[in-house]
């Protein structure tokens, strides 16, 4: 993700491989973010208070204001005036990057409210298929209309956003997963090979142009099927070794660390423009931004360490 954003933000006109690395990453990206939190969420054994429930929703609000207001005075440069705050701080338009912010703040009120809900949907297969279908069918739903909150949930023509309907199918079958630990069934690599296949047969079939990503077409939401469940896989597999905690923290506060490698992101774009240069500075560039988010997310880690009556 960093990587993308890297290419998208920093670089003048990337070259072929570049811009299609750029692709892979964004076909995978939010609905990877939705299938894991899924998957978190399917393994989670208890309910919380309303009050834990609840906070990160409101840090997930805050991080997104942070993040547009960013965008908009590093990047495209806008006065603060009314007629950009307003829509800002009330989400009837999200700003560039900063949508996976204001979607998953939505998404975490959804699941303060329905956990119950989108578990048992997880836990029956017949459910889920009915579920994914109609999530499937709110992708022909697009309302173009600037009103607060409503480009999180369904499709808009009028920007750049990730509505919560569409990608709901892969935060239920994350939980899905998470509730039937062995390896995926045949069935369910034939239907992911599918899923990808049909994104890559259109892919193919209009000379190289993708699917329709905003608002989001059934062909792109289901194209990340079989990347994903490979990492499935993979990640079950590097679970049974010891890897460095240091290397886990990333994972464990991805949201701000999305936040912090937007800010950078952006500080650079402000200050040096599209001059990212040759093209092996992204990979560069990326590995340095992904060095300091995992520094700063353990750091938050130790802080919580260091609580007042806590020694050590």
């Amino acid at each position: 993700m960093i990587t993308a954003h890297c290419i998208q933000l920093l670089a003048f006109h990337p070259k072929p491989p570049s811009e299609t690395i750029s692709v892979f990453i964004n076909l995978i990206t939010f609905s990877g973010f939705m299938f894991a939190f899924g998957y978190g969420v399917g393994l989670s054994k208890r309910s919380k208070g309303w009050g834990q429930r609840l906070w990160p929703v409101l840090l997930l609000l805050v991080a997104t204001w942070v993040s547009e207001l960013a965008f908009e005075l590093l990047v495209d440069k806008k006065p603060l005036t009314a007629d950009l705050l307003i829509p800002l701080f009330t989400l009837s338009r999200l700003y560039g990057w900063s949508e996976f912010l204001a979607s998953f703040t939505v998404l975490y009120l959804v699941i303060a409210v329905a956990r119950p809900l989108l578990l048992a949907i997880g836990s029956s297969w017949l459910l889920l298929v009915a579920a994914i279908l109609a999530c499937f069918a709110s992708t022909f739903l697009v309302i173009s209309q600037d009103l607060p909150l409503l480009a999180t949930l369904v499709g808009t023509r009028n920007f750049a956003s990730f509505p919560i309907l569409p990608y709901l199918p892969w935060f239920l079958v994350g939980i899905a997963f998470a509730r039937r630990p062995e390896l995926p069934h045949w069935l369910e690599w034939v239907v992911a090979a599918v899923g990808t296949g049909v994104f890559a047969y259109l892919v193919w079939r209009h000379g190289g142009e993708l699917p329709e990503r905003f608002p989001p077409s059934i062909a792109w939401v289901a194209g990340a099927a079989l990347p994903l469940l490979i990492y499935l896989v993979v990640a079950r597999g590097l679970a049974r070794l010891t890897v460095p905690t240091v290397l886990l923290q990333p994972g464990r506060h991805v949201l701000a660390a999305l936040l912090l490698s937007n800010l950078m992101i952006f500080g650079l774009r402000w200050w040096q423009g599209y001059r990212l240069g040759a093209w092996w500075w992204t990979p560069i560039l990326a590995l340095g931004l992904i060095a300091v988010v995992t520094v700063w997310c353990a750091l938050l880690d130790w802080q919580k360490t260091r609580r007042p009556g806590r020694q050590g």
